[in-house]
């Protein structure tokens, strides 16, 4: 129904860690290769030559969709963590510097079929193009803020779609609690019901649970 406009991972696993890595691959695919390299110089001059060799390698780099994977590389364009001891760290980092919340970073909805798509080019190019004008704890906010409010519009034009009206707001990410507090609220102006966790946490904790669940289902059934 809708997932995030992919991008390169380059060096798979390695851009966890080194979150530098796909903030530069997210300003690839949103400003061009050429000026990429030119910003990258700027940001990491220390890591001018591997970006190239990175560049390219794009190509034949393994893709992503994830939102925290996203948060990872905004922190790094940024300033905040251009690798990290444990995943995670960098969009921690985001979260807790943000402040703010009537600056929104752009996003935009692309149709493709019947799919929707999370574009995040304009806020990448957002963010480049004010990083010198705007203090990065705005920054961080209106990432955040922006991020939410095209959520709550994805949700509402499938709720139109489908007739839902309860949105579950589960994955890791959600343990962002502005991310959170933000998209709730916009969804509720949209006449729809956030469901969120109370029991679980909304990461590998609850998908594990979810398994056992499933599991269960299969035995008792097959018993």
């Amino acid at each position: 129904m809708g997932h995030f406009l992919p991008a390169a991972l380059p060096g798979g696993d390695k851009s966890v860690m080194e979150p530098w890595r796909f903030a530069f691959s997210l300003l690839v695919e949103s400003l061009g290769g050429d000026e990429a390299l030119k910003l990258a110089g700027s940001l990491w001059p220390h890591r001018k030559d591997q970006a190239a060799l990175i560049l390219a390698a794009l190509p034949v780099s393994p893709v992503t969709t994830s939102c925290g994977r996203l948060f990872d590389g905004v922190a790094s364009l940024l300033g905040l963590a251009e690798e990290v001891t444990f995943d995670g760290q960098a969009a921690m980092a985001l979260e807790g510097i943000a402040r703010g919340g009537r600056l929104e970073a752009p996003f935009e909805l692309i149709g493709q079929g019947d799919t929707l798509v999370l574009d995040w080019r304009p806020a990448i190019r957002w963010v480049a193009a004010h990083g010198k004008e705007i203090d990065r704890e705005t920054m961080a906010g209106a990432v955040h803020t922006g991020l939410a409010r095209v959520t709550a519009d994805i949700c509402s034009l499938l709720s139109k779609k489908t007739g839902l009206e309860e949105v579950a707001l589960s994955g890791g990410v959600w343990q962002n609690r502005r991310l959170l507090a933000f998209t709730a609220k916009f969804l509720r102006e949209r006449g729809l019901l956030p469901l969120v966790h109370r029991l679980l946490p909304p990461n590998d904790e609850c998908v594990s649970v979810g398994q056992v669940v499933a599991a269960g289902e299969v035995w008792k059934k097959n018993r």
